[in-house]
């Protein structure tokens, strides 16, 4: 499909979005990147950092802005963060998480993957620094079809 090709070359070319494949055995996405995950067995490497939003929840996330576009990625984690598993659902209670990933760029319709199911796992914590990994089903909230999410890392996620 061209508008497909289209759209992938703008992204590479306005560094929207890597596409670097996830490297678990390295634990790192590679090419400067520090999250990668798979949406349907495409690739999308970010940046990212995190920060405490509220006492009890803290947010790993990125945004990037460009002409009319924008994408952001925000996995809100409840409850004081440790090395645990987090269960991905729509709740707020201790132990669960929030997953959300929204395109927009500019030429196709805005689409937002939010979180239905899954798991996030932080494998290492300390007062600066996140790694871990994770898998989610999401669904397409505009178009109402579901997803899936495999192959997610984060390491050393940095604090903002």
């Amino acid at each position: 499909n061209i508008m497909k090709k289209f759209i992938v070359i703008m992204m590479l070319m306005a560094g929207i979005v890597g596409f670097s494949s996830c490297d678990s055995n390295e634990q790192h996405c590679g090419d400067g990147f520090n999250l990668c995950f798979d949406l349907d067995g495409t690739p999308v490497s970010v940046y990212a950092e995190w920060y405490e939003k509220d006492p009890d929840r803290f947010r790993i996330h990125w945004e990037h802005t460009q002409g009319t576009g924008n994408q952001k990625l925000e996995i809100d984690l409840h409850d004081l963060i440790s090395v645990r598993n987090y269960t991905v659902n729509d709740t707020e209670n201790d132990g669960t998480s929030k997953f959300l990933y929204h395109v927009n760029d500019g030429i196709t319709p805005t689409r937002n993957y939010v979180g239905t199911s899954g798991n996030i796992s932080i494998s290492e914590f300390n007062a600066n620094k996140i790694t871990g990994h994770f898998s989610v089903s999401v669904i397409e909230t505009n178009a109402s079809t579901t997803h899936s999410i495999t192959d997610g890392h984060f390491y050393a996620i940095p604090k903002e």
